[in-house]
């Protein structure tokens, strides 16, 4: 039998771990474990938080850009341009509607 270093009671001499205080007989550091582990996982969900932000730039942006090239594509017809006016809307539409959807789902 031998004695935890820290606590001071009787541990088998096979013993990892103390059983009064769970201090480790072999250097394993458990603290030093979970905190390492916080701290990849802190490390993990910044990530996707900055991930989640550019996602919503990009989904402002193609809001943005369809709204534009809907609103020319208006001003065209007006005018009387109609060979623009398809690519610019359908364009426009899709862009728009991509932007939607990355705005809620992203």
């Amino acid at each position: 039998m031998k004695t935890c270093p820290k606590c001071n009671n009787p541990i088998d001499d096979d013993s990892i771990l103390c059983m009064y205080c769970g201090y480790s007989t072999t250097g394993f550091d458990g603290e030093k474990c979970v905190s390492d582990i916080a701290r990849r996982q802190a490390a993990s969900e910044e990530k996707l938080v900055k991930t989640a932000f550019s996602i919503r730039v990009f989904a402002v942006i193609l809001l943005v850009a369809g709204a534009f090239c809907d609103v020319i594509s208006m001003l065209l017809v007006f005018n009387g341009s109609m060979e623009v006016f398809s690519f610019l809307t359908v364009g426009g539409t899709v862009a728009f509607i991509l932007g939607l959807v990355l705005t809620f789902v992203g």
